[in-house]
């Protein structure tokens, strides 16, 4: 006898912790392309070009794109800043040459403050850079960092932080050691800002992370005067990914580590080793194993996406290499693992070969060798298609210790063209594809002038169930646990997915 089993999309979104028995039925052990929302899963959106910077200058690409309140936006590549607000027409910004295009910044008042490591630091006004005047210090800084009301900077490879009077980010500089305090060595990688009431104030605590993962903290406000800045721990997390891999989500930071993305506020509070202080806990294997394999590697970066409710974790997966036959374009290799802040659920993004990130004037761009990208916009990544990938949980369909034939599956989507809609059914665990994806002639909505009237549906709002389509397919499982995966090449209008159902014969215990 048939029966049919009703399955919700993955809105649980990507699983790489659990084992593959015992992931909840909402899961996926696959989702790339397609973000797990409340009550439905849809497709990322794409990209368009943003600006061009030119080819062969740098086989490093741009390094740092630099936001300036809600007015400027900046790009570091070569060994100049450019000011790319106007993305038809960039300019380079009058300075002497930088030795280094991958900066730090932080805002200072009415200006943002730039490190290199290797040039004089500058500040920039939303006019001109300048170069910081400074005393008792080169001014050549790897990092820096604004903490209640006065600049931090530190070196590469050092143990202590320089700080500036209060109400000021250059003049007289002082410095102050953290070595005599440290138990595993390391040297100073970020300096951040623990807050404990979600908002700026005078409970804010500085927090120092080294190489080692040993993390101090202190409060106060004042580094020379003992009365006013004293320690408040010594905490032991997970080696950091680099400078720029931590990233400030409500009142705690993020940090890229070597144990995954761990909650600062958690870590502080539990330990090293809970899984509360984990952030990525749903795909702890994944983020392990991506520190452990490219965790050397430049282009680790995380940021917060509030227009998408997307917190995004820039992972590198290559040196910069030429992506072009003639190598006059340069990139990294990288992915993309990306948590839906609304609902806590992951996914991963491919296609974007990103070297940084930002968010300004609430769009998200991304730097890709000189090219710079507008994201999440439209459903085409700069004129090709983005193929979405997804297999679901394995699910025992109510009797793990029966052996099930699944015959056939439908998907509830907005998708207008079932036939490129590509299905493999698997089973036991065994996550392999046998179908080719087909290019969808379009997204799935009527096109304009080439439709045919009152036989074609209306592109509508995209999470609306009027849209939808229940498409069946033949598709052949036999085992314990089951599952059919979906794939499709979108071009054109974005994939929204609700629920599946699945034909199946039960053939008793084998």
């Amino acid at each position: 006898m048939t029966s049919s089993a009703s399955i919700q999309a993955p809105t649980g979104g990507w699983n790489a912790r659990d084992s593959f028995d015992d992931m909840k039925p909402d899961d996926a052990v696959v989702m790339t392309n397609l973000i797990p929302r409340s009550g439905y899963a849809e497709s990322r959106k794409g990209t368009t070009a943003y600006t061009d910077l030119g080819d062969s200058l740098s086989p490093n690409g741009v390094r740092t794109l630099i936001p300036y309140q809600r007015t400027k936006l900046l790009a570091a590549y070569s060994t100049d800043i450019w000011d790319i607000t106007d993305g038809t027409s960039p300019t380079i910004l009058t300075h002497s040459g930088f030795s280094s295009s991958a900066f730090q910044f932080t805002a200072f008042q009415d200006k943002v403050i730039l490190t290199n490591a290797e040039d004089l630091a500058v500040s920039y006004d939303g006019s001109v850079l300048t170069d910081l005047v400074v005393t008792g210090h080169p001014g050549t800084w790897w990092g820096c960092n604004t903490f209640k009301g006065r600049m931090y900077y530190w070196d590469e490879d050092a143990r202590s932080f320089w700080y500036t009077e209060a109400g000021s980010y250059q003049g007289t500089v002082n410095e102050f050691d953290l070595s005599t305090q440290l138990k595993t060595g390391g040297t100073l990688v970020m300096m951040l800002t623990w807050t404990l009431d979600a908002g700026d104030g005078v409970d804010d605590l500085a927090v120092f992370v080294f190489s080692t993962g040993e993390t101090l903290v202190y409060q106060g406000d004042d580094p020379s005067n003992f009365l006013r800045w004293s320690s408040s721990g010594r905490f032991q997390i997970g080696e950091p990914l680099g400078i720029r891999a931590h990233q400030k989500v409500g009142g705690t930071e993020i940090i890229l580590t070597k144990d995954g993305y761990v909650d600062l506020a958690e870590a502080l509070k539990s330990g090293r080793y809970s899984e509360e202080s984990i952030y990525s806990n749903k795909i702890i294997r994944a983020a392990k194993d991506a520190a452990r394999t490219w965790g050397s590697l430049f282009g680790w970066e995380c940021l917060l996406y509030p227009a998408g409710n997307l917190f995004i974790v820039n992972v590198p997966r290559s040196e910069f290499k030429a992506i072009s036959a003639d190598n006059t374009q340069w990139a990294i290799e990288s992915e993309q693992h990306v948590r839906n802040t609304s609902t806590g659920s992951w996914c991963k993004f491919n296609g974007w070969q990103a070297t940084t990130f930002c968010v300004w004037q609430d769009n998200l761009y991304f730097a890709q060798g000189a090219q710079i990208y507008l994201a999440d916009v439209g459903s085409a990544d700069n004129g090709q298609p983005i193929t979405v990938t997804c297999v679901p949980a394995f699910n025992p369909l109510g009797s793990p210790g029966r052996r099930k034939i699944v015959t056939a599956a439908s998907h509830v989507t907005n998708f207008q063209q079932p036939e490129y809609l590509v299905k493999d059914g698997m089973a036991d665990f065994d996550v392999s594809f046998v179908n080719n994806v087909p290019l969808s002639a379009y997204g799935g909505v009527a096109k304009w002038n080439v439709s045919k009237w009152n036989e074609s549906k209306w592109a509508i709002g995209t999470n609306q169930l009027t849209n939808t389509t229940k498409s069946w397919s033949d598709v052949y499982a036999e085992g314990n646990y089951i599952t059919v995966s979906l794939r499709a090449m979108i071009f054109g209008t974005p994939f929204v997915w609700y629920s599946s159902t699945y034909l199946y014969r039960d053939i008793g215990v084998m």
